[in-house]
Formats: C-alpha cells, sequence, structure tokens
C-alpha cells in the first residue's frame, strides 16, 4: 500500500496503478525495458493492472508471465470499460495513467489521474480530467517511487 497526504485534499491508501498501455507505457506496441522492469518491480509491492485496446495486439506477450493483470477491452465501448473498472476497483485506492481520449474518464474516475506525454502525443481531452501531467512514463512512474512529488504537484 502506498500512504500518503495532499494538503487540502485528502489522505490516500493507493492499493491499486491502473495503466493504459499504448501511448502510455509503450509506443508503437513496444515497452522500454526499463520501463518494463520497474512495472515489474512495483507489481510487488501494489496491484497492477494494464487495460488496453490492445491496438498493435502486444501487450500480452509483452507482459506475460509478470503477475501484472492484462485487460484487454473494445475499442467501441472501451472509455467506459476503463471508467467501470476504475470505479470497481474503489477509486479511493487508485492511481490512473493514460494519453488518449478513452482514457479521460479513467483518469477522471481515479483518486488520482496522471496523464502521460509519450511520444504518441497526449489527447486535450486526457489533459482536462487529469489531475497532473508528466513529461514521461519514467516521470510518472517516479511518483509512485516518491510519491512527495505528487503532493508537490497537486496540494492547494
Amino acid at each position: 500500500m502506498l500512504k500518503f497526504s495532499i494538503p487540502f485534499r485528502e489522505n490516500y491508501d493507493i492499493e491499486e496503478l491502473v495503466f493504459d498501455y499504448n501511448g502510455t507505457l509503450a509506443t508503437d506496441g513496444k515497452m522500454a525495458e526499463a520501463v518494463y522492469r520497474r512495472l515489474v518491480a512495483l507489481a510487488r509491492e501494489l496491484r497492477v493492472t494494464v487495460i488496453t485496446a490492445d491496438t498493435y495486439g502486444t501487450v500480452k506477450k509483452e507482459l506475460e508471465n509478470t503477475g501484472i493483470e492484462v485487460r484487454i477491452i473494445s475499442r467501441e465501448r472501451g472509455t467506459l470499460e476503463k471508467k467501470e473498472y476504475v470505479e470497481s476497483l474503489g477509486r479511493q485506492k487508485v492511481i490512473a495513467f493514460g494519453n488518449g481520449a478513452n482514457d479521460a474518464l479513467m483518469l477522471e474516475a481515479a483518486a488520482i489521474g496522471v496523464v502521460v506525454m509519450n511520444p504518441e502525443g497526449v489527447s486535450l481531452e486526457a489533459m482536462a480530467k487529469g489531475d497532473l501531467m508528466v513529461a514521461s512514463i519514467t516521470d510518472a512512474l517516479d511518483l509512485i517511487d516518491r510519491p512527495g512529488r505528487l503532493v508537490a504537484g497537486l496540494r492547494r
């Protein structure tokens, strides 16, 4: 569990990390080795789920035998499926990470929604619904390792 407080917001007991795959964790369907290693390490401490329409059809192979849950969603209803999944976990326990328009409702539904800039870009919808935006997936993963950065970015 990841515990921290943000002044004038709330106390957080985070148990779940929910990631979009393409554009967030991966570029063109491939995850960098350093990102892969960090994600697997995080999965030893917190529950990690990757939820994606899997545009390139690579996510299951990339994450097999890691203990990370992979949820493939429909392209037609994916935006709502991502939101509903976060809500099913209990929003107060979730930090969600995404970059695309189909991530916007998931980012809004989570206790904290982190918008991740990567070479595939960021949708304006995701930017509007997230709580914090970072320059890369590495910066996003650093927020979990160093929650003081979340506090610094989100306190009022």
